[in-house]
């Protein structure tokens, strides 16, 4: 088996299985929920990515210890009794360990397209850029853009002019204020958000 992923080689070409930093999915899912930048999430999923290598490979390196120990076990199984006859009973056969499967050695990317809901509320925190504006693609910009809309629908209907307007928006770094000139500018927003976050739910 390939185990040089797990290899320090020094400079007079020794190995060895030193461990380095790894994070766990509750440090990774932290840094999610606490909104950090795209980097230092990335830098977290590649620690969490080497954390599952190693977890698998402490867990192979004990295998192989049980495994030793049963193999010699069943090679020369110990006497348990010794009748009247000095007939020998020996120990039973003990089964094999069952070996640990090595989980696959994923790239940042592949690991965030097997795993989208991990990072749905996140990347709709991030947000995507609409006319040049950086908005977040969450539930209550959803919610705001209905309401304004419904509103400025009504009063076009009663030839109510409400423009220019300012929709105030969440984004990652915080509110913002978005100025429309028209309805049509406005709708024109509208469809574009809804066209961003309906990509969290294909």
């Amino acid at each position: 088996m390939d185990l040089s992923y797990f290899e320090t080689v020094n400079e007079d070409g020794e190995v060895s299985y030193i461990r380095p930093e790894t994070k766990s999915m509750t440090d990774l899912e932290r840094v999610i929920a606490l909104g950090k930048p795209s980097d230092v999430i990335d830098k977290f999923v590649a620690l969490y990515l080497s954390c599952l290598q190693w977890d698998w490979f402490e867990l192979y390196q004990s295998y192989l210890i049980e495994l030793d120990e049963v193999n010699a076990h069943n090679e020369n199984p110990p006497v348990i009794n010794i009748d009247e006859y000095f007939v020998k009973t020996y120990a039973e056969q003990k089964e094999l360990p069952i070996e640990p499967i090595r989980p696959d050695i994923l790239t940042i990317d592949s690991f965030k397209e097997l795993n989208p809901d991990l990072l749905n509320g996140y990347m709709k925190e991030q947000g995507a850029e609409i006319n040049g504006v950086i908005v977040s693609l969450n539930e209550n910009n959803q919610n705001g853009i209905a309401a304004v809309l419904t509103g400025l629908n009504l009063a076009s209907e009663v030839g109510a002019n409400m423009f220019p307007i300012s929709f105030k928006a969440e984004s990652n770094s915080g509110i913002i204020s978005i100025p429309f000139e028209t309805l049509e500018e406005f709708k024109g927003f509208a469809l574009q958000f809804m066209g961003a976050r309906q990509a969290f739910f294909k």
